[in-house]
């Protein structure tokens, strides 16, 4: 198996990482060989079955496992194993598509997951409220298509079916802009999530948001629950250094808060992406994330950390162009990096070791037709010291 160093681009034009001091002790390893989880040709329930959304995994009490990369039918597969997961094509879960922002219900692609107990987990949903899709809401003056107002929100099923349906209305919302729907403005709320995480006694995750963050307005928050309470739809912010409610508009209350963006004190650096997937390194005692992003610096970065909040000198992983900066070209591109090991322990593959796999979105478009023909691959990786 080949492995590649991805390290010298961002020596180049990243600075270095010379400033991540201790922190970034570690580096990694890309084999150059992609392996097939999920063959769009030939394994697609329906037309619309791809995987839009970072992979994620969890292991159920029994020891099958399953694996999800959401769309806006929020399909999976399972097996006995994460080298042997197929398609089932009974389950699928979706929004209604209400008309109404204060709903959060119009789509969800689940990008998170965590058992709750008593055989319940839960999801952690990005609910894209886009107001183009629906007669009248963003027609008129001033007003900004696509009206794009999304929101985090919980979603809830039992792990055998994994039929998921949203919270009650007045506790489905963990995050949203801070202030309601406005048809003039483009783009605003929170849009993704990375992955839940177990840190002692909490839970976490990283979401990313366009006009909530502090500095930003646009940037990587933190988040942080416990089981119990995640269960509930109830989670905290990490805002001005202290964990507290995040922004939340239409419960009839001050939602001024804002979060602070990670990364945000690297003094006219560019800013990181979307955290896409966070792991915990087991044996190097940091938590080592991904994501990717366009122009000017194209690729798949990652970074780690000691705490969750300070995120050393991102590094090149894989320069792989995003298909949304690449009109007219006909290539295959890599979306939506997600760090899983399938030999983790934990029950939502939170952790990895010196070996595990970055998993990809394939958009299969060599033959310029650029339509739903999408394969979920993963690449092996490794750690290595620096």
């Amino acid at each position: 198996m080949t492995f590649v160093r991805m390290t010298l681009c961002c020596a180049l034009f990243l600075g270095g990482s010379a400033a991540a001091g201790a922190q970034d002790a570690v580096r990694l390893e890309l084999s150059q060989k992609a392996e097939t989880v999920y063959d769009y040709a030939a394994e697609k329930c329906r037309s619309n079955t791809i995987p839009d959304s970072p992979a994620r995994a969890m292991r159920r009490a029994d020891g099958s496992v399953v694996l999800i990369g959401g769309h806006l039918t929020n399909w999976f597969m399972e097996g006995a194993s994460l080298s042997d997961v197929k398609p089932n094509c009974a389950i699928s879960s979706r929004a209604a598509e209400s008309p109404n922002p204060a709903d959060f219900d119009d789509r969800y692609w689940i990008q998170a997951l965590l058992p709750v107990g008593e055989g319940r987990v839960i999801g952690l949903g990005s609910q894209e409220f886009m107001g183009k899709r629906h007669k009248g809401v963003c027609e008129g003056p001033g007003a900004a298509s696509p009206c794009w107002y999304s929101s985090i929100v919980t979603v809830s099923a039992d792990a055998r079916d994994l039929n998921f349906s949203l919270l009650p209305r007045p506790e489905r919302l963990v995050a949203s802009s801070s202030a309601p729907f406005d048809p003039k403005v483009k783009m605003t709320g929170f849009f993704t999530t990375s992955n839940i995480v177990r840190d002692g006694h909490y839970v976490y995750f990283v979401g990313w948001t366009a006009g909530e963050a502090r500095p930003g307005p646009n940037g990587n928050c933190l988040f942080r629950s416990t089981a119990t309470e995640a269960a509930k739809g109830n989670w905290q912010v990490l805002s001005d250094g202290q964990f507290t409610r995040p922004p939340q508009a239409y419960r009839g209350e001050d939602t001024t808060t804002h979060c602070d963006g990670l990364g945000g004190d690297r003094h006219g650096k560019p800013p990181f992406g979307r955290f896409r997937s966070v792991v915990r390194l087991k044996g190097h005692d940091m938590w080592l994330a991904t994501y990717n992003t366009g122009a000017p610096n194209p690729g798949v970065f990652y970074t780690t950390s000691k705490d969750l909040v300070h995120w050393s000198e991102p590094r090149l992983l894989a320069d792989f162009k995003p298909f949304w900066q690449s009109r007219g070209v006909c290539a295959d591109f890599y979306e939506y990096p997600s760090f899983i090991d399938p030999s983790s322990e934990s029950d939502i593959f939170d952790t990895a070791g010196d070996a595990f796999y970055v998993y990809f979105t394939r958009l299969n478009w060599t033959d310029c037709k650029r339509g739903m023909n999408r394969d979920l691959v993963r690449f092996p990786v490794r750690v290595v010291a620096n």
